[in-house]
């Protein structure tokens, strides 16, 4: 998000607002007969959970979409569960307040939002907590490439050799491990990397198309639909939004 840049967020029984948790936040108008449940979750705490979770640490922390579907799976779970501890807290006897209890349930609703939240790195999450190995060999070699330069213009061939195996060779082994094919993968990334630039761009001073080109898209209809398909917006609709 671009510094002085105003958020302004609508929550309704269908949409939780999910806000910056290092940005000042006010509430501006509040229905009379509004409920709401108001998570605070502190940052440290959320990147330590999500690196946990992946087994690395993370150079930046990680940005968010602001919006939580919770009118259907997984978000609607979620805000059950956060609902059922806020209740828990009103009661001074309960068993939330004991640190044998508190720890574990911190982590489950830490964990659990990642999960729920979308991310940069919430396809790597659901990949580890599927139960999944996580990609060994040529796969692996494939990811780690992928994930440190989005931008390239790899080609099958070019990825084969990253991998150190046969083109036929490396697709079996990244669907097998992954469950997608390596372009794919790659286009997620590259999705995933466009989305969180334009979430912290200024519309006066960036384009989308200038952002989708560094991220390696170069037929822009094609990339906005799969961009839309993705994240439920239009890349225009994240960039010109506060958030």
């Amino acid at each position: 998000m671009a510094a002085g840049r105003r958020v302004s967020k609508l929550a309704t029984p269908e949409v939780a607002a999910v806000f910056d948790p290092v940005a000042d936040t006010r509430v501006d108008r509040w229905r009379d007969d509004c409920q709401a449940i108001v998570v605070i979750v502190e940052p440290y705490s959320l990147q330590s959970c999500l690196e946990s979770m992946l087994g690395r640490s993370l150079s930046i922390a990680p940005s968010f979409v602001p919006e939580l579907d919770v009118s259907r799976e997984p978000g609607r779970s979620w805000v059950e569960l956060a609902r059922w501890a806020a209740e828990e807290s009103l009661n001074t006897g309960s068993s939330v307040w004991r640190p044998m209890m508190a720890a574990p349930l911190q982590e489950v609703l830490l964990s659990k939002l990642l999960l729920t939240l979308e991310h940069p790195h919430r396809d790597e999450l659901e990949l580890r907590q599927s139960g999944a190995r996580m990609p060994a060999g040529a796969a692996k070699r494939v990811i780690e490439a992928i994930h440190a330069s989005p931008q390239e213009s790899f080609t099958l061939a070019e990825l084969s050799l990253i991998a150190r195996v046969s083109v036929r060779r490396m697709q079996e082994s990244f669907q097998a491990h992954v469950g997608v094919s390596p372009m794919t993968y790659l286009r997620n990334v590259r999705l995933a990397r466009v989305h969180e630039d334009l979430q912290n761009s200024d519309p006066e001073e960036v384009q989308v198309k200038e952002v989708a080109l560094r991220w390696g898209f170069s037929h822009f209809g094609r990339f906005a639909g799969q961009y839309r398909t993705r994240f439920g917006v239009t890349p225009s609709q994240t960039l010109k939004s506060p958030w």
